[in-house]
């Protein structure tokens, strides 16, 4: 029976949330591990001068109908951002806004890019509409092999434009993914750039309570032991073992829910095909500083703002959060949330708060019209470093992943999730989780 099996679930973020919150509701025995005494993982939330501020994943979008799905479940209210709200690009210090209505408002209207490269740029788009194979972004395993292949940078830059890499792919992946678009596949960029400009593809939401409302909900009825540190997995005979810092237990299958390094660490009896997996794995790290600001600093509604590599070197954009929800106001005051390029943030680790302020500051009056215009009214709040933030998706690293998730995935009752499973962002962490608990109730029927 589903319920004398015994499961446990290593790490308490979004992923091992979601696979232990699906197997208990398969009627599976389930224990999670977790290291820390929070879960959630980079779902984070905290409270600061009566402002609430999500330091690690700052939004969901319509996409995300797993999570959605959880929200509903749990009772938890999901809200649209509020109308209105304005995407920009920064070139020359000006912003140019993105939220293009059609081809023609493409070619006419948006100043960002040269004519040529817009045409180019609306050739590329319409070509990925046509594109009839998968292009899942949440999870890049059912994206069709060539594109798994191809750097998206050479790809754009040698037949699009090099303004589109620039100018559009760059901002976007260096706030998204918090790196380069040189470290990005095609199979990635295609399908995120896809997602975003389908009907409601990116029109942000949120959750009453903040990023952390589902994950904290998930974990009330689960069974969790916080502070406990996982120091090994093995499996012998299809029992697995877990070896902790207060002892050890046996499981009838185990999911290893942690960062990919840590995994790597842990699991004694690593699959031959899960090898170049871990190899080829690497993080960006980033930087979530966070601002108290006027909420009426920007008064042309402006939420996000993509600032390219090329026009700063160090922020990658900032998040007006009033945009999400005026609920968010507190005496007249919001958060704006300020996103650094990896190379910043490794080197801005080191200082001290107040000189990551004070470079911060003068750095977003390069790039921002309105902390320019009204320094004196915008004080440090916040920040969080992500030595782990996002993993790369390279174009030598998704394919490794694919051939794991067909050879090694449940060798010796031991699973792995996670969104370095070709599974990005909260929503394909969450969904690999689930589809990890499928292979096992299925595995135990």
């Amino acid at each position: 029976m589903k319920s004398q099996k015994k499961i446990a679930i290593v790490g308490a973020g979004i992923a091992g949330l979601s696979c232990a919150y699906e197997l208990k509701k398969a009627g599976f025995n389930v224990t999670i591990f977790e290291s820390e005494d929070t879960v959630g993982g980079r779902m984070q939330t905290i409270k600061k001068d009566g402002l609430i501020v999500d330091s690690g994943a700052d939004f969901f979008v319509d996409r995300y109908d797993l999570l959605h799905s959880y929200a509903d479940e749990l009772g938890i209210k999901w809200f649209n951002a509020e109308e209105g709200g304005k995407h920009r690009i920064i070139r020359e210090g000006k912003p140019h806004y993105i939220n293009l209505s059609g081809p023609l408002d493409l070619l006419l209207n948006f100043k960002l890019l040269s004519l040529r490269a817009r045409i180019r740029f609306l050739w590329w788009g319409l070509r990925l509409k046509l594109i009839r194979a998968p292009l899942n972004f949440f999870h890049l395993s059912e994206v069709r092999l060539d594109l798994q292949h191809i750097p998206a940078a050479t790809y754009l830059r040698e037949q699009i434009s090099p303004e589109v890499a620039d100018y559009v792919a760059d901002p976007f992946t260096g706030i998204m993914q918090f790196h380069r678009v040189d470290e990005i596949s095609a199979a990635a960029l295609f399908s995120l750039m896809r997602m975003m400009t389908e009907s409601g593809g990116f029109n942000i939401t949120y959750t009453e309570g903040g990023i952390a409302a589902i994950p904290q909900a998930i974990a009330k009825i689960l069974s969790i032991k916080t502070n406990t540190e996982v120091i090994s997995v093995s499996s012998s005979n299809g029992i697995v073992k877990v070896k902790h810092n207060t002892g050890y237990e046996l499981f009838d299958a185990v999911v290893i829910a942690t960062t990919g390094n840590i995994t790597k660490n842990i699991l004694k009896n690593i699959p031959i095909s899960a090898g170049p997996m871990f190899e080829n794995l690497s993080y960006a790290e980033t930087m979530t500083t966070s601002f108290n600001i006027p909420v009426n600093l920007f008064s042309d509604g402006t939420h996000l703002t993509y600032v390219p590599f090329v026009e700063n070197s160090i922020v990658s954009g900032y998040d007006n959060q009033i945009r999400k929800s005026t609920h968010l106001e507190h005496n007249g005051r919001s958060v704006l949330n300020v996103y650094l390029h990896e190379d910043a943030a490794k080197k801005l680790r080191t200082k001290t708060e107040n000189e990551i302020f004070t470079t911060i500051i003068s750095e977003l009056k390069k790039v921002c019209p309105e902390v320019k215009k009204h320094q004196s009214e915008v004080k440090p709040l916040f920040l969080k470093y992500w030595p782990l933030a996002m993993p790369k998706f390279r174009h030598d690293y998704i394919p490794d992943v694919t051939k794991f998730e067909k050879e090694g995935q449940g060798e010796g009752n031991i699973y792995l999730a996670g969104d370095y499973l070709n599974s990005p962002w909260t929503e394909g962490a969450a969904r690999c989780g689930k589809r990890v608990a499928k292979m096992i109730i299925d595995r135990f029927s």
